[in-house]
């Protein structure tokens, strides 16, 4: 009997704890499945669902884009607007991605809180694995955005701000327009990129500090060295 008394007044503590922490890591941390919107300005891109066998053309707005799905912008002159979460409570969109050609992307992830009284943000994550393009995230009055966006050469992680980001066979190159970006590779590896300043992640390696976001694309265009390494003359 004391046996029986003692287990069940164990039991008895166990729930009396562990069903108010059940309830509040529900409210704070459960999920809800969002869709984004796809809206080609320029070509047609290709749309594979997860349910789908064969890929969907797309030419015109296509407002259910749901996770798992990836878009492929064939061609150089196809571009389009991934329009990610709508806030409705705050009328305005939390983020949106312009897609340039030959890119492939992926909507991984895209949640927000299921109960109102959470203060978890809104959450996206995409997977670049070509391509180009351009980000702008925005967080709203009701609630915030975080953006993860995963590359073949690293992890970035996106606050409030407008961003390029380019993925080469080579490395990720990401530039901030304004904002911060943090740039992740393995455990130890990490470096925040600000307003006008850019950085690039290869497979084994990347930056050791952030660079100015404009590049001098002419070759010893500051003639600090002899110009006929670089140039002919005629």
């Amino acid at each position: 009997a004391w046996i029986v008394l003692l287990i069940s007044f164990a039991v008895f503590v166990l729930l009396a704890v562990a069903i108010p922490l059940a309830v509040s890591y529900s409210l704070e941390n459960v999920t809800t499945r969002l869709d984004a919107a796809l809206d080609p300005s320029q070509g047609t891109l290709l749309l594979y669902t997860p349910a789908a066998v064969e890929p969907i053309a797309i030419t015109a707005l296509r407002k259910e884009i749901p996770e798992g799905s990836t878009i492929e912008a064939a061609g150089n002159s196809t571009q389009a607007t991934l329009r990610l979460i709508n806030d409705e409570k705050a009328e305005e969109v939390q983020g949106s991605v312009q897609i340039y050609g030959d890119t492939v992307l992926t909507v991984d992830n895209m949640r927000r809180p299921l109960f109102e009284m959470s203060s978890a943000p809104f959450r996206v994550q995409l997977t670049l694995q070509q391509g180009q393009m351009r980000i702008f995230t925005n967080t709203g009055l009701a609630r915030p955005l975080a953006v993860e966006i995963d590359t073949p050469h690293g992890v970035i992680l996106l606050e409030t701000g407008s961003y390029q980001i380019v993925v080469t066979p080579d490395q990720t190159d990401v530039i901030a327009s304004n904002g911060s970006a943090t740039l992740k590779k393995g455990p130890d590896g990490m470096l925040v990129v600000t307003d006008g300043l850019r950085a690039w992640m290869t497979n084994s390696s990347m930056s050791d500090t952030p660079e100015p976001a404009s590049q001098n694309l002419v070759r010893n265009g500051n003639f600090t060295e002899p110009v006929l390494n670089s140039w002919s003359s005629y």
